[in-house]
């Protein structure tokens, strides 16, 4: 009953993924999430959420538009059923939806949301235009949350963010009293990478320097405080 992350054809009629057995089986979990060209901490995040769902039973379809390029720095579980939008329908008996609501996936969730009413949504947040006008007012300004994106915050029964602020900024931005259930879900630590860099056969096989070093990535606008990374490196 498991669903490989495989490319299978849309029109393929053996393509439909049959309900769960019994609806007490496994909790079934969909996650509408875009995957993007490069490492993006957002797109790690969920992907982080759907492993841990995943290790603790739950059965996870990631509906998506191409397979997550960072599936190889977790280790392997069959709870991750990656389904690329276009080629394959997601499951009608999820038990949770969730997603941060962007682009043509988050049109595509929406159109799942219409034939399925009654199946609870949560909404990821990571950065609204209020809190990114704290720090760069211009940027804020061009920032891709359009009014379509709010109002899928809006239909959300559940509301989460990265971090406590994260949740206070969202709630102003929906202008919401605080009635609807918010809850931080704080990013994950990869310890599975973690042990790459003490393993041996690794650290002497990687030819590192011998001066120490730092790395730091991240999109070069001011609000992702990367002139303070800079400067504490130097």
């Amino acid at each position: 009953g498991y669903i490989e992350p495989l490319d299978i054809p849309f029109s393929n009629p053996e393509s439909k993924i049959l309900p769960m057995p019994s609806r007490l089986a496994r909790k079934r979990v969909g996650i509408w999430l875009i995957t993007s060209d490069f490492y993006s901490g957002g797109r790690i995040h969920l992907w982080q959420y759907a492993w841990c769902l995943a290790d603790s039973g739950a059965e996870v379809f990631l509906i998506t538009n191409a397979n997550p390029k960072w599936e190889g720095d977790y280790p392997k579980t069959r709870g991750i059923n990656v389904v690329i939008m276009g080629r394959r329908n997601p499951p009608e008996d999820l038990d949770l939806i969730v997603t941060d609501s962007k682009g043509d996936v988050g049109m595509d969730l929406l159109r799942y949301m219409r034939r399925h009413p009654t199946i609870p949504l949560a909404c990821m947040n990571f950065e609204t235009p209020n809190w990114v006008e704290k720090f760069v007012p211009d940027y804020a300004k061009k920032l891709n949350l359009s009014q379509q994106n709010k109002g899928t915050f809006e239909k959300a029964d559940v509301l989460m963010a990265n971090s406590k602020e994260s949740a206070k900024y969202l709630l102003e931005w929906l202008g919401k009293p605080p009635t609807t259930p918010t809850y931080p879900l704080l990013p994950a630590v990869n310890e599975f990478a973690l042990g790459w860099s003490t393993d041996p056969n690794v650290v002497n096989g990687a030819k590192l320097p011998t001066k120490p070093y730092a790395v730091y990535s991240a999109r070069a606008v001011a609000y992702k405080g990367y002139t303070l990374v800079v400067d504490a490196i130097w």
